[in-house]
């Protein structure tokens, strides 16, 4: 089958999971004969290098659908004007502006993608329905229920059902400002009508989507991401000074400050004076000076050498990083739809240590490598460090469990797998 999978580019300045989901099963349904077109939207796919974009353009440059929310004579004009702005250099350097991956100031624009023909890129959308019907796809695969407002105008030109994956957008929606929260809500169940089947993530957050987007039970279906485990390297659990890692953007939102507290708290006693933490996920804009903001209350506290903020993003830098760990601790306020750090953690044997939210206790339960806390405070998550950490046999053991069972039923294939059924049954 040929499967059009339009991709919400991040630029690749950041740990993008949905990014590596996407790679993954389209990279195996490639090696399993499948026709797979990843095609970017807003900014250029460029994690791993796996979906290979060639040539194929970014459709809604996320500069020119900047502009035309701010600026509403750019919307009627000529492509001449407008297409340099979509030039790949150029949104790669966007990508990297403060707020890019923030949902406040937002809510105009992601209204409009949401309304699909009545928003305020009609011109877009047939330019991209024109270059659709050329590849003449058997589906259309969304990576996010954010571009649902194009599956109408899609499925009525091509004749072809339209899916989408759901990974967190609640986090979005919910971050917007009043009134496009309710607006964007609203607008993105009138779009669900023309979505053949939500994909999400885990079990919890289908539960959450078929909730919020009032869907019945057979349009939404749950399948794990997976991962290719062979590449990584057993981590020394047992052993050594204990270091905490953290792999996910480094930005306000997603509880590194209440990580770097935590270990604050660790260092106190006697018994974790050696505790060490090691962050990596990229950054965007102002991210660099909240990590500065992190680095002086370290320093003001005498912990200067306490840890370290890394960069690199690629998978081996990733297993590195990963291999040099104790324990895996990424405490978003609001837990995640599913968090792929936590089967990459258990590939290496890494147990994890979240906060009881979102999919969290799901995933922690399914892979058996973790142990999740509450509440979700700087001195929660130190506790639950610490009980870990005096245990290390423990701690090797949940990692081993959790390795185990990555290795054998959170794998790319089995992704595929799934996914390939969901796709078949769809296109019938």
């Amino acid at each position: 089958m040929k499967i059009i999978l339009l991709v919400a580019g991040s630029g690749g300045g950041f740990y993008c999971e949905t990014c590596l989901r996407d790679a993954d099963w389209a990279r195996v349904m490639r090696q399993r004969g499948h026709d797979v077109i990843a095609t970017p939207m807003y900014l250029p796919v460029n994690m791993e290098g796996v979906i290979g974009e060639g040539d194929t353009p970014v459709f809604f440059g996320g500069i020119n659908v900047y502009l035309r929310e701010h600026l509403p004579w750019l919307r009627r004009a000529p492509a001449w004007l407008t297409s340099w702005l979509d030039a790949r250099w150029l949104l790669r350097l966007a990508a990297k502006r403060a707020g890019s991956t923030r949902a406040d100031g937002l809510g105009s624009m992601t209204l409009s993608m949401l309304q699909g023909r009545n928003g305020h890129h009609a011109e877009e959308l047939k330019r991209l329905q024109q270059w659709l019907a050329h590849e003449q796809p058997d589906a259309i695969v969304l990576s996010s229920t954010l571009l649902a407002g194009l599956a109408g105008p899609l499925r009525e030109s091509l004749h072809v059902p339209v899916l989408a994956f759901a990974h967190d957008e609640d986090t979005w929606l919910d971050a917007l400002d009043a009134p496009y929260d309710q607006r964007c809500w609203a607008a993105m169940r009138t779009a669900m009508t023309d979505i053949a089947m939500v994909i999400a993530v885990s079990q919890t957050y289908a539960a959450n989507m078929r909730q919020r987007l009032d869907l019945p039970t057979e349009r939404v279906c749950a399948v794990y991401p997976g991962i290719d485990a062979a590449p990584y390297r057993p981590a020394r659990v047992a052993s050594g000074p204990p270091v905490v890692g953290y792999l996910s953007k480094m930005t306000p939102s997603l509880g590194l400050e209440t990580l770097v507290e935590a270990v604050i708290l660790l260092r106190r006693q006697p018994a974790f004076r050696d505790i060490r933490l090691k962050a990596m996920g990229g950054e965007t804009g102002d991210d660099r000076r909240f990590i500065e903001r992190l680095e002086k209350r370290l320093a003001d506290a005498g912990m200067a050498d306490a840890a370290e903020f890394l960069p690199g993003l690629d998978r081996e830098s990733r297993i590195a990083f990963i291999e040099t760990l104790t324990v895996m601790s990424v405490p978003m306020p609001a837990g995640e739809a599913f968090g792929a750090f936590i089967i990459e953690a258990l590939a290496a044997g890494v147990p994890v240590v979240l906060p009881a939210a979102g999919a969290f206790p799901e995933v922690a339960q399914a892979t058996g490598g973790g142990i999740t806390y509450e509440p979700n405070t700087a001195e929660a998550l130190a506790s639950a460090l610490a009980d870990l950490l005096r245990d290390r046999a423990r701690a090797a053991d949940l990692g081993q469990q959790g390795m185990a069972t990555v290795r054998l039923d959170f794998t790319v294939e089995r992704m595929a797998d799934e996914l390939e059924t969901v796709f078949t049954a769809a296109i019938r």
